[in-house]
């Protein structure tokens, strides 16, 4: 496991872009670099068991490890689902389970910089290096 680290800068305050980040409905915009019509079900608050869903109902979950509304988040990812349900750990999910994804911001000035770090399985770094700058980008265009 290798953590990767993202950061963008949004002329925004942070409150603004922590509640583009995590309104259900903005989410599926800056989230569509990844997958498309992807969505979350469970509320952001801490202990929260959320479920990040694929249009295809696939997807996997997580729960809310570390919450402080408007500067941090900690996901701590679990398995995976299918359906809408969530599998027993296999080999496959046990590589990742217990990684974490973090999403910190920090305003100065009317400018949130947004840093995201991701515990990726090595096959997944190619992707995340790929996508995951669009996604930030994405955020800005909706935050702004």
């Amino acid at each position: 496991m290798k953590k990767i680290v993202f950061e963008q800068e949004i002329k925004a305050s942070a409150e603004t872009v922590w509640n583009k980040m995590w309104d259900k409905k903005s989410y599926t915009y800056w989230t569509t670099p990844f997958c498309a019509g992807t969505y979350f079900t469970g509320e952001i608050e801490l202990g929260g068991r959320i479920h990040f869903i694929a249009p295809s109902f696939d997807g996997m979950y997580s729960d809310v490890f570390y919450l402080i509304p408007n500067k941090l988040i900690i996901f701590k990812h679990i398995g995976n689902l299918k359906d809408l349900k969530e599998l027993p750990l296999d080999a496959e999910a046990e590589r990742w389970t217990g990684s974490f994804e973090t999403y910190k911001l920090n305003e100065v000035d009317g400018i949130t910089t947004v840093t995201a770090e991701i515990d990726c399985v090595p096959e997944y770094i190619n992707y995340m290096n790929e996508k995951f700058p669009l996604a930030l980008q994405e955020l800005k265009k909706i935050s702004e």
